[in-house]
């Protein structure tokens, strides 16, 4: 992932990233941040980990807060 962000970054256009688990979702966009990749896509996995599940419960109510 982060080579294809590193070698079209001038002409990226990224919709979302669809991953086969929730892992490789989060990888994802920990190389798009590492690249300063704005605005950041929706992203998602397939198998409901339950780190992915607070984050988006996070993202929806901003509990707990700070995280």
């Amino acid at each position: 992932m982060e080579a294809c962000v590193r070698d079209t970054a001038p002409v990226l256009v990224l919709n979302g990233v669809h991953a086969s688990d929730d892992g490789l979702a989060d990888d994802g966009i920990a190389a798009l941040k590492a690249d300063k990749v704005t605005p950041l896509p929706p992203a998602t996995g397939q198998d409901a980990q339950l780190a992915a599940v607070r984050r988006v419960v996070s993202a929806w109510t901003g509990w707990p807060p700070g995280g």
